[in-house]
C-alpha cells in the first residue's frame, strides 16, 4: 500500500514539473517574434504561447506523463491558444536513433497527431529495451503502418 501511494506521489510531483516547466517556457517564449527563423523540430498549431516539449523516450518520468499532457495539448492546439515544439532530447545513448526515426516518419505524415502516434510507439519501444537497431525499429514501425521512408 505504501509503494502504491509513493507511486502516486512521484507521478503527481513529476507532472507538476512537467506543467510548471511548459507553463514557464511557455511565458517565457510568448514574446517571440513569429517571423523568425523556424527550429529544426517539429512544431505545431498556431497559438501566440509557443511551447517547448523536450522529451527522451528512455526516460521514466517523460513517458509516464505524455499521457496525461496529451489531451491538454490537444485541447489548446484545437482552440489555437499555442503552438508546440517537441523537441527530442538525448539523455540516452539509443535516443538520437530514436529521434531519428521520429524525424524520418513526420517527413512522411507531418501533423501533430502523427507525432504522438509516432512518439508512443517509439516511447513504449523504449520501455520495452528490446529494440535497439534500426532494423529494430523499422519492423517495428512496419507492424504498426507507420511509413518511414
Amino acid at each position: 500500500m505504501k509503494s502504491a501511494q509513493n507511486d502516486m506521489k512521484f507521478k503527481t510531483a513529476s507532472f507538476a514539473v512537467l506543467f510548471f516547466t511548459i507553463f514557464s517556457l511557455s511565458i517565457l517564449t510568448a514574446g517571440h517574434a513569429r517571423g523568425q527563423e523556424e527550429a529544426p523540430f517539429p512544431t505545431y498549431g498556431s497559438g501566440a504561447v509557443q511551447v517547448c516539449i523536450y522529451t527522451d523516450y528512455f526516460c521514466p518520468p517523460c513517458r509516464g506523463m505524455e499521457p496525461a499532457v496529451e489531451p491538454i495539448l490537444r485541447d489548446l492546439i484545437k482552440r489555437n491558444v499555442i503552438r508546440v515544439t517537441l523537441v527530442d532530447t538525448p539523455f540516452s545513448g539509443l535516443s538520437v536513433l530514436y529521434a531519428r526515426y521520429l524525424l524520418y516518419a513526420l517527413n512522411t505524415r507531418n501533423d501533430f497527431e502523427h507525432a504522438l502516434r509516432v512518439r508512443n510507439t517509439l516511447f513504449e519501444a523504449a520501455a520495452s529495451k528490446n529494440i535497439t537497431t534500426k532494423e529494430g525499429i523499422e519492423g517495428l514501425f512496419k507492424s504498426k503502418g507507420i511509413p518511414a521512408f
